[in-house]
């Protein structure tokens, strides 16, 4: 099925202009996290880092739909469903990633992982600062083609319906092997965990004590394949708006485009 979605196996060997960077930085990123996540013990930085990427991904791909509607490729009602829809999954993925904030494994993520995250982070940032600032573009003679770059964030919304659905799998098998570690000072506390509480120790948690973030992550997913239904149902070519761009625009602020709480940069250590 993803062979069907794919416009290409890999991404452009040497990307010109914004759009192949996108796009080489999206695909650079999934492949990385694929690989991130089939190992033996997975790093939670990682975990924690897919629902960051998730949000600012959601965040780009909503303020895009907002330039594709003002230019009259696309409806008021879709380009409103897109923001609604995506924002209350940007909310989810936070939720995402304060839980795995909580735990780790002690694994350290890869270099070449760390390399991909912050290559797409400063993509989707330099995108979101263009937009924000388009008289002040870093290079006006290379404009993105937003219609160009939503297709690639359609793809990526796929990717990270993949991605969630396996950290979703990830937290029960990793707590009941007695790999996902807590501070002991923030566990409830018991006679066993005195000393280590006195220490500053990590312990391993109990199932009970991971339930939490077993539920976040499995909402993460459904928002994932929510949001991937949203991008297809409504990010369609030459859909002609029936209501005034100006009208739109104006009821959503530049501020209201963004996630209730902001994305932040890799912070993978």
């Amino acid at each position: 099925m993803r062979l069907l979605l794919s416009r290409g196996f890999s991404p452009p060997a040497r990307p010109r202009g914004p759009n192949e960077e996108l796009e080489a930085a999206l695909r650079g990123w999934a492949t990385h996290a694929r690989s991130e996540l089939a190992r033996t013990v997975p790093s939670t930085e990682v975990l924690r880092d897919i629902a960051n990427q998730a949000r600012h991904l959601y965040s780009v791909s909503t303020a895009l739909v907002m330039d594709s509607f003002t230019a009259g490729n696309l409806s008021g009602p879709d380009a409103e469903r897109v923001h609604v829809d995506l924002r209350a999954a940007a909310e989810v993925m936070h939720a995402v990633q304060q839980q795995w904030e909580t735990v780790t494994t002690a694994t350290r993520p890869s270099r070449e992982y760390v390399a991909a995250t912050t290559a797409l982070h400063t993509r989707l940032t330099s995108i979101e600062q263009e937009r924000l600032s388009p008289g002040n573009h870093t290079d006006p003679a290379r404009p993105i083609n937003v219609d160009q770059a939503l297709a690639d964030l359609r793809y990526a919304a796929t990717d990270l319906v993949e991605l969630t659905h396996t950290a979703a799998l990830l937290p029960e098998p990793l707590i009941r092997a007695g790999l996902l570690f807590a501070p002991a000072r923030i566990l409830p506390a018991t006679l066993e965990r005195m000393h280590d509480r006195n220490h500053g120790r990590y312990v391993p948690i109990q199932l009970t004590e991971g339930a939490e973030l077993i539920d976040a992550a499995q909402q993460g997913s459904s928002a994932a394949r929510h949001v991937r239904a949203t991008l297809d149902s409504a990010v369609c070519p030459a859909a002609k708006t029936e209501v005034p761009a100006q009208i739109l625009a104006g009821r959503f602020s530049p501020r209201e485009l963004d996630p209730a709480t902001g994305h932040s940069g890799p912070d993978l250590r």
